[in-house]
């Protein structure tokens, strides 16, 4: 049953989709941090004198992977809105979402925040057990 419902509703895919965008903004994210640390680290920020020196160390040091964390946050979010505004099309697809968001989203509470998304959520949950009365 699960396997047939996974087939049919594309829930599942678009419940994939946003892990592994979720994945890989926090990979990012991670990445992002860890050079921000060997800034920290150096002192680099905290001494207002040598300011171009500072500023090309910085450059060097994170290079482009503020642009790589905010562009897989941007894809991220795009993925979720997608999610959200999907309409299961079985029960186990319905139960899946839940369960992902519930279960698996961190800070599930601050994305669903703005946007809109907790009414779009609840509609795709609406329409899902309309569709399945």
């Amino acid at each position: 049953m699960a396997v047939a419902a996974q087939q049919t509703d594309p829930i599942f895919a678009l419940i994939e989709a946003h892990r592994a965008t979720a994945k890989a903004y926090c990979d990012a994210t991670a990445e992002y941090c860890r050079r921000e640390q060997i800034l920290v680290d150096e002192g680099i920020g905290r001494c207002h004198s040598r300011a171009a020196l500072r500023l090309e160390r910085r450059a060097d040091v994170l290079g482009d992977a503020e642009d790589i964390m905010d562009a897989a946050g941007d894809a991220a979010s795009e993925a979720l809105d997608k999610l959200l505004s999907a309409t299961p099309a079985t029960p186990a697809g319905l139960l899946a979402l839940i369960t992902y968001l519930v279960e698996e989203t961190e800070d599930v509470n601050f994305y669903l925040r703005g946007e809109h998304r907790i009414e779009t959520l609840l509609f795709s949950i609406q329409d899902a057990l309309r569709g399945q009365a």
